[in-house]
């Protein structure tokens, strides 16, 4: 299911938006998914929550997109350099924080550790959003004319 994102829809939203907009929806989508997990009591209720897992996915490729953009040529390699070590790392220490978070709250309540995530996804899309608007002030300060 993310590749059929990633090759249909991913393309589309950033073709319609912008990569910021492309983001923001990727990281309401995996938020979403998560409150949802943390609510489910049935099975087979997981599978119309891939739907917006998969949607999650479009946020990643154009988040790396809009930093390639910001760097230049000369400092491509080491832009992906880090990029890579930041997905291998937290590829080792998420996995181990959250089975840590599950074992602590399994016996209080098997959905903390989708709650905690998702409340990690709405600090982020706070962060981005302030960024996005912090950025744009410091255009407009440096874009003024002088008087």
């Amino acid at each position: 299911m993310h590749a059929l994102f990633q090759a249909f829809i991913a393309g589309a939203i950033d073709k319609k938006f912008n990569e910021k907009v492309t983001i923001i929806v990727g990281f309401v989508a995996d938020g979403s998914a998560f409150i949802i997990l943390s609510l489910l009591t049935e099975g087979w209720m997981i599978y119309p929550t891939l739907i917006l897992l998969a949607g999650g996915s479009i946020a990643l490729p154009a988040l790396q997109g809009l930093m390639s953009a910001q760097v230049n040529q000369a400092n491509q390699g080491k832009l992906q350099g880090i990029l890579v070590s930041l997905t291998n790392a937290t590829g080792v220490i998420g996995p181990l924080l959250f089975s840590f978070i599950f074992g602590l709250t399994l016996a209080n309540w098997d959905g903390w550790v989708w709650l905690i995530g998702a409340i990690m996804y709405i600090f982020l899309i706070v962060f981005i959003l302030s960024f996005y608007r912090s950025s744009r002030q410091i255009v407009k300060i440096v874009t003024r004319p002088a008087s």
